[in-house]
């Protein structure tokens, strides 16, 4: 093993950073799905230098690697279309079973990506239509998000085209860049701000009741001891 290949390896660990908003937010669904991802690829990526020892154990983590790409696409779709979380679990088993059947029919084909990230489109754009309403989001991170993807999407498709650019390379900034994307993704939302602000106000008002408590502690500590 060479540090190339470490480095590719332990480029998933940026999946962190959007792992942890998840949890501090509470979005465990999120959270466990990118977490699982992160910990798949690392397990392919490791079974990649060693895959003629065991083909079929190499072959069905590349397979279960790419399926959980895909269901990070998915979930993040999910999430975009502020779908409540009584009804999350639907449009995530259609869409992944879907997914399933398409790669099944030919998981490695380019135009089967296109048509699972199609449909994703097609869903939030749905609900958006259903609802007669889009939420209001933080513009910024929807363009940051956008644009690390679009990297990140290029960088892993470039090595089907050239060999100009050693593998570990492409692969390792497509995990970089999409990781990050998936972090920006999870920050759309201006209800994220609104808690941050809300729960920032409960933390000053309860120093200022802290404050006044001990005032009137002391106050009457002095008149107690102005008695005495």
């Amino acid at each position: 093993m060479e540090w190339t290949d470490l480095l590719l390896i332990f480029s998933n660990l940026f999946m962190l950073l959007a792992i942890n908003f998840s949890i501090k937010e509470k979005l465990f669904l999120e959270g466990w799905i990118l977490f699982q991802s992160m910990a798949v690829s690392m397990v392919y990526h490791t079974l990649d230098i060693y895959k003629y020892i065991n083909p079929k154990l190499y072959s069905a983590f590349h397979f279960i690697d790419f399926y959980c790409a895909i269901l990070v696409m998915i979930t993040l779709s999910v999430f975009t279309a502020k779908v409540p979380d009584n009804y999350k679990g639907i449009p995530h088993i259609i869409l992944g079973t879907f997914s399933l059947f398409m790669m099944s029919y030919d998981a490695w084909d380019v135009r089967i990506e296109l048509i699972i990230a199609g449909v994703c489109f097609f869903m939030v754009f749905a609900i958006f239509l259903f609802r007669k309403s889009c939420p209001q989001i933080k513009k910024h991170n929807l363009i940051k998000g956008t644009l690390f993807a679009i990297i990140g999407i290029g960088c892993f498709h470039i090595s089907y085209y050239t060999d100009t650019v050693p593998y570990w390379i492409t692969h390792t900034l497509w995990h970089i860049f999409i990781m990050i994307s998936a972090f920006y993704f999870l920050r759309i939302h201006i209800i994220n701000e609104i808690k941050e602000i809300k729960n920032n106000t409960l933390r000053r008002v309860s120093s200022i009741e802290q404050f006044i408590r001990s005032r009137m502690t002391n106050n009457l500590e002095m008149q107690n001891l102005q008695e005495v």
